[in-house]
């Protein structure tokens, strides 16, 4: 294949290996964290109605496992009410595959989270 100039262009490589690569629990806890954050600081904003913190933090959580290659696609997500400042988490995603034939792996957590 020639470009425009005589130039002959190179092989494009693409490394699906490092795409592939599945975190380890810690590293998903940190990137929790990490995110937690973010989504508290959103979503104790004043100017944030209650109803918009659910499918604000699912937006969030679904650009950073999504986005990233860290899951193929959030299967379960639920955000409960405020009380006390905190509410229910539940996140369940399915592993990018490896393989063609591989089944999807299911991963979930739950817990309660403090968004301040």
């Amino acid at each position: 294949m020639r470009r425009s100039g005589s130039q002959e262009a190179e092989p494009l490589i693409i490394d699906r290996a490092a795409a592939a690569e599945i975190p380890s629990a810690a590293a998903i806890r940190d990137w929790a964290r990490e995110k937690r954050v973010f989504i508290s600081s959103a979503a104790g904003c004043a100017c944030v109605a209650d109803e918009i913190v659910r499918p604000l933090a699912l937006l969030l959580i679904v650009d950073a496992l999504v986005g990233s290659g860290r899951a193929a696609r959030v299967t379960d997500f639920s955000l409960g009410a405020s009380v006390r400042g905190e509410r229910q988490l539940r996140l369940s995603w399915e592993s990018p595959r490896r393989y063609t034939g591989d089944p999807p792996k299911v991963r979930t957590i739950a817990g309660t989270v403090k968004l301040s």
